[in-house]
This record gives structure tokens, C-alpha cells and sequence, in this order.
């Protein structure tokens, strides 16, 4: 056999193995929704939480999401009339198929006593600057149906809250989205001026002119690195020294409420993220780790870090650009796009704890495309 026909096999082999890899690494979702007595529900809204993905079921229900990477997808399904219906979904080796079943909508009273129509702005400006944040990004988004936000006030709990019966459509001219939130819950403590909302977002690329769509790839590739996003797929690739990220183990924290600002107590050297971090399987890695983590994106001066600096602890003061990380669950399950096996993985505090819609990304969005 001459040294060309063994050049030719060769690489039909390794084309052959490729393709066979690429065939094996990609799965489907679909299903049906269905009411409680089983009947198919047609028109419903079903997506894929923080992702550009989204379909309605067709008249026996049915729902399909086609060519998906290994990894988490968190399947989230509405219609009006029912609650919605959340799902991590998690694709290893198969393809999944599900039957929804919708509970329908019981209203009752609660203690919150609807705000008179007065209030309303006072309350909007809040909310608008609770839930889309206060950066530059932030201030460029409209919501289009703000008509929809129903508020109310608990005077037993001190807390304004906020609902809707639909999707929110946010446009983001900063970034070149419209977005569509199921708000879930969304609460302001007048006391502590705390705020927490919860709900589910599918991002579309909105149309725009050449000179708009260099604008938002600029503004998009600024609001990624450094992200929360960027440092879990530095994370799955175990890159996160080199992507720019500084990570310190947290010994331990105190919250000294006259000055309002958190002080840990964190081992200087960075952290060594192959002894807390485990493969899996294909499609995840997992990382463990005590008491919590303090986490900087600081390029230059991760470029020149030393791994040999002193053990002994350093006190510091959480700042602006400081993020700290606390496990809720035993482990977090991380994909390669940097989604999360469960949604309430960490409690985070800091720089990324304060990111709001306005400065979001879908899953798809990567720096390089």
C-alpha cells in the first residue's frame, strides 16, 4: 500500500470518527403539554430559560427542540390560565422526551393590598431600577408592556412586590436583544432596600444597521468577560487563571452593619482549581468547595500572579469589583456553555450578585462567533 492511500484512509478514519462524535454529541428535547385531565394544550409557550430558543406546542401539544449540546437546559413552559412549569432538563447520552402537565390557576387573596394608581410610578421607577440594574446597558432597555406589572404592598412584611400574568418584553438597544421575562416573584424590602426577583428570559437578536450590530458584538463582548458566565466556562475548561480570573478560598466573612460592607478573610494564594474541581461525565464537571470563594477578573495582574505566595490569611474588604461565592447545594454541576445543573447552585454576593437583566447573554453567545 503506498504512503498516499495510507494519507487517504487515515484521514477518512479520523473524518469518519468526527463526524460519529459530532452525531453522538447532540440530542433532542420534545414532548407534549397536556391540562390535568390530559388534554393537549395547543399554543403554549415553551423555551429554554437564558437561551434563544423558544417554540410553541402545535394542536396535539406537541413540542420539539432539535440538535442541542450536551449539557443542562432548563425547560420552561406557559400559558395563560396555568402556573408554568420549570424543568432542568440535563442531556448526556439520549435524547429526552417529556409530558407536561400544566396545573391551571386558582386565584385567592393574599396580604398584599394592591397600590393605588398614585403610587404607580414611584413604584415602576423602582422596579424598573431593581430589575434592569443601573449600568449603562441597564438604561438603554425599554420595557414595552409595562402596563402589564401589577403592584402591591405588605405592610406586615414591609415589602413591595410586582407581578405579572405574561411575559415582560424588554428591548435592550445596548446589547441588540429583545428579551421576554416570565416574571416569577419580585420583591423590595423598604427597610433594608434588598431587593429579589426570580422568573425565566429567552433572548431574540433584534434587527439593526451594520454600524448597530458592530455596536452591540462591541458592548457584548465587554458585558462576557468577566462575567459570571465566562468564569463557569473557565471553570469546565479549567482555564480560569488564564482567562483572567483571581479565586481565593474564604477562610471566613463578617458583615459590620454600621459601615453596610462585608470583610473576609482569604488565603492570598489563587486558587487551584484541578484539586476542587471533578470530570463527571461528558457533560459536566463538578466543583466543591468550603466556606466559599472570593473572585476577581483581573487580567494583567492574573497574567503575573505567583502560585508560592504566603499561606498566611488576608483580610479584605468586599468591593465593587469583588465577587463572593457560597455554595447552597453539595456540589455545582457546570456544562460547557457555563449553565448550571440547578438554578440555586450558589449565593452570590458582590460584583456579580448585582447584575441585572440589562446586562444578560444568552447561552448562545460566545466572544469568537
Amino acid at each position: 500500500m503506498t504512503t498516499s492511500i495510507k494519507t487517504l484512509l487515515l484521514f477518512l478514519f479520523a473524518s469518519f470518527q468526527v463526524l460519529l462524535v459530532n452525531a453522538q454529541s447532540s440530542f433532542n428535547i420534545e414532548g407534549r403539554v397536556l391540562n390535568e385531565k390530559g388534554e393537549a394544550l395547543k399554543s403554549a409557550t415553551v423555551f429554554i430559560n437564558g437561551s434563544q430558543k423558544i417554540t410553541v406546542t402545535d394542536e396535539e401539544g406537541k413540542f420539539k427542540f432539535e440538535k442541542l449540546a450536551i449539557g443542562t437546559f432548563p425547560l420552561v413552559v406557559n400559558m395563560l390560565g396555568y402556573f408554568s412549569y420549570v424543568q432542568e432538563v440535563q442531556l448526556v447520552n439520549k435524547n429526552v422526551v417529556l409530558d407536561v402537565v400544566l396545573k391551571e390557576k386558582t386565584f385567592a387573596l393574599d396580604e398584599i393590598v394592591i397600590s393605588p394608581d398614585t403610587d404607580r410610578d414611584k413604584n415602576y421607577k423602582l422596579f424598573k431600577k431593581s430589575f434592569l440594574g443601573t449600568s449603562k446597558n441597564a438604561k438603554d432597555c425599554k420595557i414595552l408592556n409595562d402596563s402589564i406589572i401589577k403592584f402591591g404592598f405588605n405592610k406586615k412584611e414591609g415589602l413591595l412586590k410586582a407581578s405579572t400574568d405574561d411575559f415582560l418584553i424588554v428591548e435592550n438597544r445596548a446589547l441588540g436583544y429583545r428579551i421576554k421575562y416570565l416574571l416569577k416573584t419580585f420583591q423590595f424590602n423598604v427597610a433594608t432596600t434588598i431587593t429579589i426577583y426570580d422568573g425565566q428570559a429567552v433572548f431574540e437578536e433584534l434587527n439593526g444597521t451594520k454600524k448597530e450590530k458592530l455596536k452591540w458584538q462591541e458592548n457584548r463582548k465587554k458585558v462576557y468577560y468577566g462575567s459570571f458566565m465566562h468564569f463557569l466556562r473557565s471553570v469546565y475548561q479549567n482555564t480560569v487563571l488564564k482567562e483572567g480570573f483571581l479565586a481565593h478560598h474564604v477562610f471566613s466573612s463578617t458583615f459590620y452593619e454600621s459601615m453596610q460592607a462585608t470583610q473576609l478573610s482569604i488565603d492570598p494564594r489563587p486558587v487551584r482549581f484541578d484539586t476542587i474541581v471533578n470530570i463527571v461525565d461528558s457533560a459536566f464537571v463538578s466543583l466543591k468547595f468550603s466556606n466559599g470563594l472570593y473572585v476577581n477578573y483581573e487580567p494583567r495582574k492574573a497574567s503575573k500572579i505567583k502560585s508560592d505566595t504566603s499561606p498566611e490569611a488576608e483580610n479584605i474588604f468586599l468591593n465593587y469589583g469583588g465577587t463572593s461565592l457560597k455554595l447552597y447545594l453539595n456540589e455545582a454541576l457546570i456544562d460547557e456553555k457555563g449553565s448550571l445543573g440547578h438554578y440555586n447552585t450558589f449565593f452570590i454576593e458582590g460584583f456579580w450578585g448585582e447584575k441585572r437583566l440589562g446586562d444578560q447573554l444568552p447561552f448562545e453567545y460566545h466572544p469568537d462567533l
